[in-house]
């Protein structure tokens, strides 16, 4: 059943981005031909990195406890690098400002169902306490209010932009804790004086794996998208000022 929970939220989360990249698509007026392009090489991307990812599970190459620590570098970082990537590339530039802000905070709302997730696979003995919403791991915060911000932000027009951003930056610190107790956890055990413990060939197997590269990569991911896109905005609404100015 924990099993088929990881399937359904990654199932979920696909359907979010293909939603959301559709959308987007559609606000830009892309021609029906060019959009299913793509759509097809957003699948296409996604198929190959689930590849990769199930290569270095399947042969139990990210498995070990030894430094350099295999999955942060192997696992993790190209999703760093991806997203370095698509926000510094110019052709991305009016996809990012066609994103809808508030589909980039209500997206994160997804980490509710991750921190149930995580909980069941602290029950299954996988990961450690300390993990959990009963640790450090505050991340149901950012899901559990990412639905009101966007409403209340966007929707409702209650809030000014900046409390959004403010939130996006709250959030990430929130994640990068969490990531934080993952690795120390499992790589560093004496900051936790060895109190913990990680079943690193479980935790690196299909579908946990899909926690430290793709449930978390993709939160990061989304938030910098977002961050990004506010700072693109603000920096238009001032040049176009100071050309009025002049």
């Amino acid at each position: 059943m924990l099993q088929i929970s990881y399937f359904a939220l990654l199932a979920l989360i696909l359907a979010m981005i293909f939603v959301g990249t559709s959308l987007t698509l559609k606000r830009m007026n892309t021609p029906p031909q060019k959009r299913k392009s793509i759509l097809l090489k957003v699948t296409f991307g996604l198929i190959a990195w689930f590849a990769y990812v199930f290569t270095l599970s399947s042969t139990g190459f990210i498995e070990s406890r030894d430094l350099p620590p295999r999955m942060p570098l192997l696992g993790i970082l190209p999703t760093f690098l991806f997203t370095a990537f698509f926000l510094t590339t110019r052709r991305f530039d009016n996809f990012i400002k066609a994103i809808p802000a508030s589909w980039l905070i209500y997206y994160q709302s997804f980490r509710i169902i991750v921190e149930l997730i995580i909980w069941s696979t602290f029950l299954e003995g996988i990961i450690p306490k300390n993990t959990t919403f009963e640790g450090t791991n505050l991340d149901v915060m950012a899901g559990l209010t990412a639905p009101v911000v966007a409403y209340l932000v966007y929707n409702k027009r209650a809030l000014p932009e900046n409390f959004a951003l403010a939130w996006n930056f709250a959030s990430i610190a929130i994640l990068a804790v969490t990531v934080f107790t993952f690795i120390s956890t499992t790589f560093f055990p004496s900051i936790w004086a060895n109190q913990y413990h990680i079943d690193i060939k479980a935790f690196a197997s299909f579908p946990y794996v899909f926690i430290p590269t793709f449930f978390m990569p993709s939160a990061f991911f989304v938030h910098f998208v977002y961050v990004s896109k506010y700072f693109r905005k603000n920096s238009t609404k001032a040049k176009t000022a100071l050309h009025a100015q002049s």
